[in-house]
């Protein structure tokens, strides 16, 4: 049973509430955000830069059926966005990539995935006119991606900085690239604004109506190998977790007051696994 931990033996303060357990994705190294979504916007990453859900996001059955475990963006003009006060954490022009899984129930003229900075000088993405993806409205990048998700269906969507090309795949398949021809293109985000997940901005015409899933964040460019490796992850819900505090969830929070072991033994029907955290 390969899983991957999302906190290791660590040193926290007396009393801190520390989420241990295991990632629901299947790429962690240099993980910075993570949000799987489920019906909330709590970061499972070690940064633990939990979102703000505003308007009427609620919890959806995800690809694998699971209740409350996508976020639906509903299809109407009422002001509702999930905020992610990200900004402190990255600048500069390093690599990145961003996965994230989406159900499109409808395209309206400009939906947008997420956005990332200001616009026009941030990182946004989405499907334009219904044919095309789009960055900035394509004023800092041309390319040939043409993919556009299908409606009503899953798809696993990435989106990779490497040098001074972005790529775009989806459901483990290069779908093409772009590339710079102006000087906003190095920045991963604006120094000064949130990320905004499910519009692009604060007109109904950027809003995301669908459902999303597993919202992930790397400060790295994602070999194929491991997009592959994300596309395939497993639902490791339906694992049996017994945590020697009694919970039998994938996570726990805990806060020990004193020097504390927990102990958990997984099964998934044929094998099982005994581990620890410190």
């Amino acid at each position: 049973i390969n899983l991957n931990r999302i906190q290791n033996d660590t040193t926290i303060s007396c009393g801190e509430l520390v989420t241990i357990g295991y990632s629901s994705i299947s790429v962690t190294d240099q993980l910075k955000l993570h949000y799987p979504m489920n019906g909330n916007a709590v970061d499972y990453s070690s940064n633990k830069v939990d979102g703000v859900i505003t308007g009427s996001i609620s919890g959806v059955l995800d690809r694998f059926g699971n209740t409350a475990g996508a976020l639906n963006f509903p299809n109407s003009t009422t002001s509702r966005t999930l905020i992610i006060d990200s900004v402190a954490l990255f600048n500069g022009t390093q690599d990145f990539t961003y996965s994230f899984w989406i159900r499109p129930a409808t395209f309206t003229r400009y939906p947008m995935w997420f956005r990332n900075g200001k616009w026009g000088s941030g990182h946004n993405f989405g499907v334009r006119n219904n044919t095309t993806l789009t960055m900035n409205g394509n004023t800092v990048g041309s390319g040939t991606v043409s993919f556009v998700p299908t409606l009503n269906n899953w798809s696993h969507m990435v989106i990779i900085r490497k040098g001074d090309s972005i790529s775009q795949w989806s459901n483990g398949l290069f779908r093409g690239n772009y590339t710079a021809n102006n000087s906003n293109w190095g920045n991963p985000f604006s120094p000064s604004k949130p990320m905004y997940i499910g519009s692009g901005d604060a007109t109904s015409d950027t809003y995301f109506r669908g459902d999303m899933d597993e919202f992930a964040y790397y400060d790295k460019a994602l070999n194929q190998a491991e997009i592959i490796a994300l596309y395939q992850s497993p639902d490791l819900t339906k694992n049996n977790y017994l945590w020697s505090t009694g919970e039998t969830t994938l996570t726990i929070d805990v806060s020990p007051i004193v020097t504390t072991t927990y102990y958990v033994t997984i099964t998934d029907g044929i094998a099982s696994r005994a581990d620890s955290v410190t």
